[in-house]
């Protein structure tokens, strides 16, 4: 099945899984209990972010502009453990493509990175792969 892209839907489903990143991120100051060291961002929620930002024009939080968002991205990628060297190499060019390209070649990147498109299976287990 190809899910459909539909903008509206899509920001607002960036902005419920912001919130959730939010609680996410009090629930884990309040247990390490250390409030003033900031965490490493996932880069999933990073990728959520600069989706909102190209498509409402806006950022989630005041601080969100491309070139914020997209450095971030870069450095979570690569220091993020969860991936393979090739799937931070392609992440970080995620980032790139998101930030530099224009919108209308960016909503092809907008897709994929939210799970909206129909993924070939070399690509969704190239996705899915985790190695050291």
């Amino acid at each position: 099945m190809i899910a459909t892209f539909d903008k509206e839907s899509s920001l607002q489903i960036l902005q419920r899984e912001h919130e959730k990143d939010l609680i996410r991120d009090r629930a884990w100051q309040f247990a390490a209990r250390q409030t003033l060291i900031p965490k490493l961002l996932e880069p999933s929620r990073l990728k959520r972010r600069l989706c909102y930002l190209r498509l409402a024009g806006r950022g989630l939080d005041p601080a969100d502009n491309r070139l914020n968002l997209f450095a971030k991205g870069v450095l979570s990628s690569i220091w993020w453990d969860g991936y393979s060297w090739m799937q931070k190499i392609a992440i970080a060019g995620w980032f790139v493509g998101m930030a530099i390209l224009p919108l209308r070649i960016a909503h092809m990147l907008i897709g994929p990175a939210l799970g909206l498109s129909n993924r070939t299976l070399g690509l969704r287990k190239f996705l899915q792969a985790k190695k050291g």
